[in-house]
């Protein structure tokens, strides 16, 4: 149980990061509206 909490919150934190790369990279304004 403990490694599934764990797991899903590093997927949590993978997806955030992914998110900030993306508009970072791309300069979206819509990014701050969607995410």
């Amino acid at each position: 149980m403990y490694f599934l909490y764990r797991l899903s919150l590093l997927i949590k934190n993978e997806l955030r990061d992914y998110r900030k790369t993306f508009c970072r990279l791309y300069h979206l304004n819509y990014c701050r509206i969607k995410f």
